[in-house]
């Protein structure tokens, strides 16, 4: 069914459709077979696999957590696109393929991405009708909102301070690397960040990427456009001297005087649009422990 060959190989794609009419499935070596069994390959029924544990859903895609024949656990998502909304993505990579897109480019910076096992597309005439992407869980790891709660919120303060300089370090590091190279997530929410690992040796994963860009100029709104994301449970959860902090080790040294202040008012600015809800923490350890 193939009309097109796909434009890249190995697996990771640029970032612009796979496809110009008709079907594209890319398989990550080794990972043929078990994928075949769940329907995801050429000419399969990828667009209406589903499973039991349903872990996202929107009014155009559903994510799945599908457990594989041999042993491995996977997240299938898959869009459909009706027809005006198709329209939309005419010529243009759908939401998975550019997600695709956004795992290659974080691996190629030494940013912790979940692995990439499949992506496809089909289309009739440049239009999308079905797209999908396939990622290896990451395991034992939980998103950064669900951590902060379930975890850190647990811990004693000398505890908290340690957990939570330590991921910022981590996630300034990944930031400058990211930023610096031209990559912006877009979406970059605590819900999209997985922490694993234990105490001084814990990692950041980037998720749900289908907005990721890669720019070589206007990149000051990207930077804003990420760093408003995390902010939004960051108001929380911090104040504001260690919020410009953040930002100050973001900036780095080379920053001239007044750049943190400026890079704060203008993600205030951003978020003020659609101001982020209050998240609210309950404290459980002993404040004096």
């Amino acid at each position: 069914m193939v009309i097109e060959p796909p434009l890249t190989d190995p697996l990771v794609p640029r970032r612009r459709r796979l496809v110009l009419h008709g079907e594209c499935v890319l398989s990550a070596a080794g990972w043929e077979e078990a994928l075949v069994e769940v329907g995801l390959a050429a000419g399969g029924r990828w667009q209406e696999l589903s499973g039991p544990d349903l872990v996202a859903e929107s009014a155009t895609a559903k994510c799945f957590r599908l457990q594989l024949a041999n042993g491995e656990t996977i997240y299938f998502k898959r869009d459909r696109y009706a027809l005006r909304r198709g329209l939309g993505y005419f010529l243009r990579p759908s939401r998975n393929v550019v997600e695709a897109f956004a795992y290659g480019q974080l691996e190629s910076l030494h940013i912790s991405a979940p692995e990439l096992l499949a992506v496809a597309e089909r289309r009739r005439f440049g239009i999308p009708s079905a797209s999908c992407i396939a990622t290896r869980a990451v395991p034992e790891s939980m998103d950064l909102r669900t951590y902060l709660s379930t975890v850190w919120a647990q811990l004693c303060a000398t505890e908290r301070r340690a957990r939570f300089d330590e991921l910022s370090a981590r996630l300034v590091t990944q930031l400058q690397r990211a930023h610096s190279a031209g990559f912006f997530h877009h979406d970059l929410k605590w819900r999209n960040l997985l922490v694993q690992g234990q105490p001084g040796e814990l990692e950041l994963f980037w998720i749900d990427a289908p907005r990721a860009q890669q720019r070589r100029w206007r990149r000051r709104r990207g930077v804003i456009v990420d760093l408003s994301g995390l902010a939004r449970v960051a108001l929380s959860v911090t104040s504001q001297f260690e919020r410009m902090r953040f930002l100050r080790a973001y900036l780095g040294t080379q920053a001239g005087p007044g750049a943190a202040a400026r890079l704060y008012r203008q993600v205030a600015k951003h978020l003020g649009r659609r101001p982020p809800e209050r998240f609210e923490l309950s404290f459980t350890a002993d404040e004096s422990a």
